[in-house]
């Protein structure tokens, strides 16, 4: 189990890299509280986007 990270990448707060084989590219950012569990080409920003649902009860 190999984690390979280019240079320049930024990891936010609470972040997790998860996973067998995964490839960070060069000039990564991974937004905070991502997950990341596939290989980040170059130059990308990666953020995990968590929406809430709000049920209403009558």
């Amino acid at each position: 189990m190999h984690i390979i990270m280019g240079d320049n990448v930024y990891i936010g707060a609470n972040s997790v890299i998860l996973g067998g084989e995964i490839k960070i590219g060069n000039n990564v950012k991974i937004g905070a509280m991502s997950f990341v569990n596939k290989d980040i080409p170059d130059n990308c920003t990666v953020y995990t986007q968590k929406t809430n649902t709000i049920i209403q009860n009558d």
